[in-house]
């Protein structure tokens, strides 16, 4: 995955594709844009974030502050919000923006442990989807997703993932358990 992400970086800097893309005016915008945010998120400076890199600092900075316990089911966005106003991030602040990333949310929410436990929870699932190319393909989709948007924070998405990744388990699950046979 990492050398996926480098590989894409790399490319994206050479002179001739990025000419392609500043030839493009939509494509100048989304690429100054995603220039911006990796440069943001893993310089020091604090100066002029905004967005995803401004919401990613303070979840790092959170995490770092109560790595073992977290903030508490119910105060990881109330924490969150508080370090956006600390941080003068002012669109974050007034917009109340929760960390966007569900890794991020469950490792505030309830720590190392809590997120052990999800991890655990993912690994299983992915364990006995290695029968079901349609339940492994949810699965992928999922858990990459859970990367980029906070699903669970919300009930439609916890009721999403929790209907279909029950019915696609138990299916699975009680299909291998019947083809086993038994002398």
């Amino acid at each position: 995955m990492g050398l996926l992400l480098v590989s894409g970086i790399l490319l994206i800097s050479t002179p001739f594709i990025k000419s392609k893309i500043q030839s493009n005016s939509i494509f100048n915008v989304n690429y100054n844009q995603v220039t911006q945010f990796i440069k943001n998120t893993f310089s020091d400076s604090d100066k002029n974030l905004s967005g995803r890199a401004a919401i990613n600092k303070c979840s790092v900075k959170l995490v770092k502050a109560s790595p073992i316990i977290g903030y508490g089911l119910g105060s990881a966005n109330e924490a969150l919000i508080d370090c956006y106003e600390e941080s003068n991030y002012v669109r974050e602040f007034k917009g109340k923006l929760n960390s966007h990333n569900n890794y991020f949310h469950i490792y505030l929410s309830g720590g190392v442990i809590a997120l052990l436990a999800f991890i655990f929870l993912m690994i299983d699932c992915i364990t006995v989807s290695r029968y079901s190319f349609l339940y492994l393909s949810f699965l992928i989709i999922i858990i990459v997703n859970m990367g980029f948007e906070n699903i669970l924070f919300r009930s439609h998405g916890i009721l999403f993932f929790s209907i279909f990744n029950s019915m696609l388990y138990f299916f699975v699950k009680e299909d291998n358990l019947n083809s086993i046979k038994w002398n």
